[in-house]
């Protein structure tokens, strides 16, 4: 479902992940998941970046910042987990940060 998310409506779109770190086993199955439903139900979508935020808010919100300067065309961010997803949205201010949709897979509500 988060990947079908990540989807423009033609089912084409760049999207990046915010991984958390690795070995946080309840968090990596969430990417993999994503992952692999991308890699197996949406030909049109291409991962493009991943970065991990180390569970830290602030380092997302840059590395969100970064992936969206170095890939301008961004179409979704995946977050999977509260600190990534609030950290990305922290740094969502800028006009052409705001604009890329967030598709948040947490156990959690966090908005």
């Amino acid at each position: 479902m988060a990947a079908e998310a990540s989807a423009n409506s033609d089912g084409k779109g760049k999207v990046a992940i915010v991984a958390v770190m690795p070995g946080a086993a309840s968090t990596m199955a969430r990417e993999q998941g994503f992952e692999d439903a991308v890699k197996k139900n949406l030909p049109g979508i291409q991962i493009v970046d991943k970065r991990y935020g180390w569970a830290d808010r602030a380092q997302v919100a840059g590395h969100r910042r970064n992936m969206l300067t170095a890939h301008t065309d961004l179409d979704a961010m995946f977050a999977s987990n509260e600190s990534s997803a609030v950290g990305a949205a922290q740094s969502g201010s800028n006009p052409a940060i705001a604009r890329l949709p967030l598709v948040v897979l947490t156990p959690a509500p966090i908005f």
